[in-house]
């Protein structure tokens, strides 16, 4: 594409961009970038088991940090290192978790969402780990968020659910890492969650100062 073919598409896509509505639902957004719907969760029908065995598992989660604390290099990584032990806590408690498989049967922990549970099953289930600060619940901080992928790992139709815990800093580890125990948790159905959808450039520091670029430097 030319130069002026990049000017004209970009045009035409803020163009678009910017009749979007603000309320846009996790359900509309998947089902768009993916082409997978988002499935209500019926919390008081087929779904209750699946609610009191998660409920379950968040609880146990933060009995266990309580006794051992979930080691961080800082507390921005601690989400990443709430997946894990996740995981095994959902196992515990006799749901078929997994890590996701991508859309071409391969692994990998990166990206949207953290844990399938009965992802082969009659009503399978994505699930998203996260932490937020204690009081935070009403900001407008970023919380949530996925992006385009060629090899996603939202590959059925599904519920998606997102389990978010609270932390409390406990003193380091003696090799010098911050701990930090889970203290209460909120199950969300993402079915219900409606957010924007973001535009904007990106240029990265390689881009920025090995690419020629830099016309002065001391």
């Amino acid at each position: 594409m030319t130069e002026k073919g990049v000017e004209e598409f970009l045009a035409e896509a803020v163009s678009a961009y910017r009749k979007l509505p603000k309320g846009i639902s996790v359900g509309t957004s998947i089902e768009a970038i993916i082409g997978r719907r988002v499935l209500p969760l019926d919390q008081d029908g087929e779904d209750k088991d699946l609610v009191a065995r998660l409920c379950g598992a968040a609880n146990l989660l933060v009995a266990w940090s309580s006794e051992l604390p979930i080691k961080t290099g800082r507390v921005n990584e601690l989400g990443n290192n709430v997946e894990e032990p996740l995981l095994e806590a959902c196992k515990h408690v006799g749901l078929n978790a997994t890590w996701p498989k991508r859309a071409d049967g391969t692994g990998g922990r990166t990206g949207y969402p953290d844990i399938a549970v009965d992802i082969d099953g009659p009503r399978p289930t994505y699930l998203e780990a996260k932490v937020i600060a204690k009081g935070t619940e009403s900001s407008t901080f970023r919380s949530f968020y996925l992006s385009p992928s060629d090899n996603p790992k939202v590959c059925v139709d599904a519920r998606h659910l997102l389990l978010a815990f609270t932390h409390e800093r406990r003193d380091n580890s003696e090799d010098g890492f911050e701990q930090y125990a889970l203290t209460n948790f909120k199950l969300v159905d993402l079915f219900k969650v409606v957010g924007k959808i973001k535009f904007e450039y990106q240029s990265n520091n390689k881009e920025m100062y090995l690419m020629g670029a830099v016309v002065a430097s001391g």
